[in-house]
């Protein structure tokens, strides 16, 4: 594998731990679906520039791929993330990324049948040594409300890994950044369709400097970083391969907090990162060797 995939992989999984911390900071004074409607309409539009400088074109494009963009948009950027915002309003957003970083246990687990790639036993113990060791980092409550939150970051969870299966099941001839593009603007048409039904109130002239630069940081390297660099991970390698390289997320999420939000490490979460770095071993050696 290029170590091109890996750096990839690495960029992509820093901008969606950041863009934890960045959403409970603006959760607390914005809804969610407006929130997570509006990050991903600035994001869809910040993705042209680094269209029309990466010289990607829209042409030739067959309709068939743009009813392939917007199902993957439906399920990544609508129901992941609308999912995902809901969450948060029961749970911490620590939590609610080990519930959606489960993915790849659900890709791990369908992969097999509908993608046809190979899996070896080592992997499943990695895959599971990979997810203990994000709930060690981050810790999981499931007392009251908390599991309202919680079964709402497994449904989000479940929309990434079927957008994941989608996506190269279905083999979009679509390249990367306008797939990001593509689904970022249907998710985010969807998502402010049901701010309006749900009748959230916001004025945004309350947001100060530091809501705006949160704000923009999250729809801009968060977003359309984010996904434009993972649709590219997809395009490298398979997707067990790329979804294990998920657990680094929730790693990046811990350490920003530590120095953003002001948090502390304790050994229960050096623990989980020993445990996340064990995972992501077994399971890319026991890859490469599968496929030598």
């Amino acid at each position: 594998m290029q170590k091109s995939f890996y750096w990839v992989l690495l960029g992509a999984t820093f901008f969606m731990g950041a863009s934890f911390v960045a959403s409970k900071i603006l959760l607390k004074t914005i809804p969610p679906f407006t929130l997570v409607g509006w990050r991903f309409l600035v994001a869809s539009i910040a993705t042209l520039p680094v269209i029309y400088l990466t010289r990607q074109s829209f042409k030739g494009i067959l309709i068939s791929e743009w009813r392939k963009v917007a199902i993957i948009g439906l399920l990544q950027t609508a129901g992941t993330m609308g999912l995902l915002f809901l969450s948060m309003l029961y749970i911490s957003a620590a939590t609610s990324a080990v519930l959606l970083f489960t993915n790849p246990i659900w890709v791990a687990a369908l992969s097999p049948i509908i993608l046809h790639e190979k899996i070896r036993p080592p992997q499943y113990i990695g895959l599971l040594l990979g997810i203990l060791g994000v709930i060690l980092l981050i810790g999981i409550n499931t007392d009251g409300l908390e599991m309202r939150g919680n079964l709402l970051g497994l449904a989000s969870a479940f929309c990434w890994s079927s957008a994941t299966i989608y996506a190269k099941k279905s083999q979009v001839k679509v390249p990367p950044f306008i797939l990001s593009f593509g689904q970022m603007l249907m998710g985010s048409l969807v998502l402010i369709a049901m701010s309006f039904i749900m009748k959230e109130q916001y004025d945004p002239s309350v947001l100060d400097a530091s809501g705006w630069f949160w704000f923009l940081w999250l729809a801009i390297p968060s977003s359309t970083g984010s996904f434009g660099l993972w649709y590219l991970a997809l395009s490298k390698g398979g997707a067990l391969k790329a979804s294990s390289f998920l657990f680094l997320a929730p790693l990046f999420t811990v350490i920003l907090s530590i120095f953003i939000l002001k948090t502390s490490i304790n050994i229960q979460q050096l623990l989980g990162a020993i445990l996340v770095g064990l995972a992501l071993y077994i399971i890319n050696v026991e890859r490469n060797s599968s496929s030598a």
